[in-house]
């Protein structure tokens, strides 16, 4: 689980690329609606829609992530993320 409660422990999710390539990762509510995106080297997610700036509420969070390894093949993982607050 994740917890962004600012008490200094799983307060940010951090992933970095595999190879020179940037990863994107993509957040979404169990109803399949996009609330954050990123591409970048290293990309954080805090808990908050990457649109609005809202902290979201507590729930269950799906993720998309895809990147590049270093020999070139696409990588593509998906998940779910448990937000507590």
């Amino acid at each position: 689980h994740f917890t962004p409660n600012d008490d200094g422990v799983n307060d940010v999710i951090t992933l970095s690329s595999p190879s020179d390539d940037p990863i994107t990762l993509e957040i979404f509510n169990r109803w399949g609606q996009l609330l954050y995106t990123r591409t970048a080297a290293i990309v954080q997610w805090d808990g908050h829609n990457g649109f609005s700036g809202e902290a979201l509420p507590e729930g269950v969070y799906f993720y998309v992530l895809t990147a590049r390894l270093v020999n070139g093949d696409p990588l593509v993982r998906t998940g779910y993320w448990q937000l507590l607050r």
